[in-house]
């Protein structure tokens, strides 16, 4: 029972403590923006080719969209 309640004053804390501390901005907030958009580029493009891909088709081409 002590280990219990050892782990429920544990976890309220840090979730209390997250909860109630200050962000910090140290820096401007467009410092990453091209890192994030070379990454939503090449999510895209591996995105693309995974759902394009030809190799497991069943009729081996892609099928028009009607």
């Amino acid at each position: 029972m002590r280990r219990r309640n050892l782990f429920i004053t544990v976890v309220v804390s840090v979730l209390l403590i997250s909860l109630f501390s200050q962000p910090v901005w140290a820096r401007s907030p467009q410092r990453h923006r091209w890192e994030g958009v070379m990454i939503g580029l090449g999510a895209a493009i591996l995105g693309g080719t995974i759902l394009y891909d030809n190799r497991y088709s069943r009729y081996g081409y892609m099928q028009p969209i009607a």
